[in-house]
């Protein structure tokens, strides 16, 4: 009897990769499509140019024609349950969602919650991808379960770092010009300053109207 250990063996025991929204497992993968997209220009190049300048790469899209069903005993439901026990929770809440009408609830929470998820299956891994639409496949012939397409788009995730420079680091000619700049600066503050100082001065100077004005016209 083999003993799983790990989420590997898991897959390899049901040569299946299970197909996950985030946590949210997929019970059937129809089709699945990358779409890698570039903006290329629409002026003429100049001769000889790198060709790189005119182009521009977009975010990776991908878009998953699944179903939701009703059964519990579907292959990601299975793994994913499973790897759920092994991993501690780590995998998600497959076993709990009973129908069709559950999942399809749980997806439109990861929609609405702006969440970035990973997207496995059998072909890739896709990172930081956020979910732009769904668009159900509802009818009568397969009122039993929830055939859906949903489209996501990759979302390029930057970070910002301080760093301190040191000052003794800094040029001397560098230091001389910031250090104009800042006196031309203060210089330039003050002036307008002792403008507005003067014309105060000027205007307080000035005779009151009232003493122009005949008593007793």
């Amino acid at each position: 009897m083999a003993i799983v250990t790990g989420l590997s063996e898991l897959k390899n025991m049901f040569v299946s990769t299970p197909v996950l929204i985030g946590d949210l497992p997929i019970d059937v993968l129809l089709d699945e499509t990358p779409v890698f997209n570039w903006d290329i220009t629409e002026r003429p190049v100049e001769g000889g140019s790198d060709i790189t300048d005119h182009r521009l790469e977009r975010p990776v899209g991908l878009i998953l024609e699944c179903i939701f069903t009703n059964s519990e005993l579907g292959i990601s439901n299975v793994v994913s349950g499973a790897a759920n026990v092994i991993t501690g929770g780590a995998i998600g809440t497959a076993l709990s969602l009973d129908t069709w009408q559950d999942k399809k609830d749980a997806l439109y929470s990861l929609m609405r919650e702006s969440q970035r998820l990973d997207i496995t299956t059998p072909l890739d891994t896709y990172t930081n991808m956020m979910i732009s639409s769904v668009r159900p496949n509802q009818n009568a012939s397969n009122a039993d379960a929830f055939f859906f397409r949903v489209e996501l788009k990759e979302v390029d995730v930057i970070s910002t770092e301080i760093i301190e420079i040191d000052e003794s680091a800094i040029p001397k000619e560098l230091k001389k010009k910031k250090k104009k700049k800042n006196n031309d600066s203060k210089d330039k503050t003050q002036k307008q300053q002792n403008k507005g100082t003067k014309q105060g001065t000027e205007a307080d100077k000035r005779t009151p109207l009232a003493k122009f004005v005949g008593v007793g016209s």
